[in-house]
């Protein structure tokens, strides 16, 4: 007989998250992966359906879900949904994997899946995959543990960064629409006296990029913080000197964090690390 293992999520109002509850039901399925469906029901009426799995999951990997969202209130509803990967606290890791801003009249709805891909270099073990939801009343963050790598991960107990995710996914504006500012990091070169980091950007010329490396969760406190990347016709580049005491090594996972200084909380996240590849299956 197939158990079925039923929970309820609830956020409560506490750090500007307002109330809203969610049902998540998880059955295992004929491959295995343990697929979960997640009904997220706000207090003003909106709802939406999330459907995905929780194994099954590979470093650089594509990932599809399915995703409904109607509008049940009296009022339109401009929203922002995304999905983001987080790191157990007390890491703040927060992948953001992919997003969308929409418009919602009373009544309106849709019903679509969403294809990501997975961030490369992620160590094995268990993220927390987190819908940011903006409703009218507020945000709603439910997050269900997800297992990275081959197998399944253990009952997972610990906390979530809720504030990572909301960095990783801010609220709609109309005054200056975050979802229009964009920061991303395409590599990372690591030699023995620097680190040179690279991305492009969506952000005004002259916008300060900053960057912060955490190493196995801890945040590295030698990294320069406070230096500032210039953003220039899209790109951007940041060369940090590294003490012969902080040589990065292998067997340790890094991720590098970048986000606009002073700027609206936009954030892009590059995990890596320095071990040799695998060689190539025969």
């Amino acid at each position: 007989m197939i158990k079925r293992l039923a929970y309820v999520l609830c956020l409560l109002a506490t750090a500007g998250l307002l109330a809203a509850c969610a049902r998540a039901e998880r059955t295992p399925g004929s491959d295995g992966r343990g697929p979960f469906s997640m009904d997220i029901r706000g207090a003003d009426g909106t709802r939406i359906t999330w459907e995905g799995y929780t194994e099954g999951y590979r470093p650089g990997s594509m990932a599809t879900m399915r995703l409904t969202v109607q509008n049940n209130t009296s009022r339109p509803w401009d929203g922002r949904i995304c999905l983001v990967l987080l790191q157990p606290e007390p890491s703040s890791g927060a992948f953001y994997l992919t997003g969308q801003s929409f418009k919602l009249e009373s009544g309106g709805g849709f019903d679509r899946q969403l294809t990501v891909e997975l961030p490369t270099g992620l160590s094995a073990g268990t993220y927390g995959l987190a819908l940011v939801a903006h409703q009218p009343s507020g945000p709603a963050i439910p997050i269900v543990p997800v297992y990275v790598g081959e197998g399944q991960g253990e009952p997972f107990q610990g906390e979530w960064p809720r504030e990572a995710a909301l960095e990783a996914c801010p609220r709609p504006t109309d005054e200056s629409p975050v979802a229009e500012r964009r920061i991303s990091v395409q590599g990372v070169e690591v030699s023995a006296a620097s680190v040179i980091i690279r991305g492009e950007s969506v952000l005004p010329t002259g916008a300060c990029v900053s960057t912060e490396l955490w190493a196995d969760g801890t945040l590295q406190s030698w990294w320069p913080v406070d230096a500032c990347a210039s953003s220039a016709e899209g790109v951007w580049e940041l060369v940090v000197p590294v003490p012969e005491s902080e040589a990065l090594r292998s067997g340790v996972q890094y991720m590098l964090r970048a986000f606009e200084k002073g700027g609206p909380n936009i954030v892009a996240t590059f995990p890596f690390d320095l071990d040799p590849d695998p060689p190539p299956s025969p």
